[in-house]
């Protein structure tokens, strides 16, 4: 289930990529795609900083994140912080590049009009479709790579849980019917 998802995902992006790419030329599809990049390396080099953070600020009643993980584990099981905060710490991560990366996309959709009005009489009228529908195809890689990998990653990380154990007992059983089993 989750593998069609992930998939109908990046799908969609690059038959969007590609759509856009076609109606939008290819100096505004270059200009486009640069912008996209610019987001994706913005967020690659932003989210470990966001993510430290996010870990080391109080949100619930006043504790950290890991706190508050270690404080919801039985007193029997607390030895098993060392395997549940390293997934937490991945988890926020990609989390935090993924809301990284779409406000950024958010605040480069704003930006894009008004560039392309001023970059407009220095690029010219003509508009070479083809082309622009080939490099808005590898923009919507670009953005298919950029939400598809971390959502892989996440669901790797979540079906790491499944199945820990302590002591001969099952401590994490993640539902047949969620889809991390086809991971």
């Amino acid at each position: 289930m989750l593998n069609t998802v992930v998939f109908g995902l990046a799908a969609a992006s690059v038959v969007l990529g590609l759509l856009l790419g076609l109606f939008r030329g290819f100096s505004r599809a270059l200009f486009r795609l640069l912008l996209l990049g610019g987001c994706v390396a913005g967020a690659l080099l932003l989210k470990d900083t966001v993510g430290k953070t996010l870990m080391q600020t109080p949100f619930l009643n006043g504790e950290t994140l890991p706190d508050y993980i270690v404080g919801q584990l039985p007193e029997n099981l607390a030895s098993l912080s060392e395997f549940v905060l390293p997934v937490a710490e991945i988890v926020v991560g990609i989390l935090a590049f993924l809301v990284l990366f779409l406000g950024l996309q958010i605040c480069s959709a704003i930006l894009f009009p008004i560039l392309n009005l001023i970059l407009r009489p220095l690029l010219g009228r003509k508009r070479f479709r083809l082309f622009g529908c080939l490099v808005g195809g590898v923009g919507g890689l670009l953005v298919a790579y950029a939400l598809c990998v971390p959502v892989n990653g996440l669901i790797l990380e979540v079906g790491k849980l499944d199945g820990l154990s302590y002591n001969g007992e099952e401590v994490v059983s993640l539902p047949e019917n969620a889809g991390f089993a086809s991971y």
